[in-house]
């Protein structure tokens, strides 16, 4: 059995030529480099993948309450109210409604807002 000290640790040899460290003192400037950048490039990677996630979130509430509330509002004009709101206001976006009566007795309601720069249009048909 042979005993190597360094200024850092120890090493105990064992036949065959396996080390084993009996003593560690901490990392290096260098290993805490490499692992700072490695953090720094996976949360780099990662941050542009979450705002894109979020937004496609915000999107799709958006496109069920637009649904659902095209559905209430062709709803309640066939059985309770012959006039149509001009717009509809829900967590500070302004949906705007938008009716059409196609040929016979078609008609046609559109939603269509705006989220940040982004227009969209979503449109529902009732025929009797």
């Amino acid at each position: 059995m042979i005993i190597i000290k360094t200024s850092t640790a120890s090493f105990l040899s064992l036949s065959g030529g396996v080390f084993i460290l009996k003593k560690c003192s901490g990392f290096t400037l260098v290993e805490i480099v490499i692992s700072l950048f490695l953090i720094s490039l996976i949360a780099g990677t990662m941050l542009p993948v979450y705002i894109q996630i979020k937004e496609e979130r915000v999107w799709l509430e958006q496109e069920l309450f637009v649904h659902g509330k095209l559905t209430e509002l062709i709803l309640a004009y066939y059985y309770d109210e012959p006039e149509l709101p001009d717009s509809v206001e829900r967590n500070g976006t302004v949906f705007f409604v938008r009716a059409k009566h196609l040929e016979k007795s078609e008609l046609e309601v559109c939603i269509h807002w705006q989220y940040k720069t982004k227009t969209r249009e979503k449109c529902l048909y009732k025929i009797e």
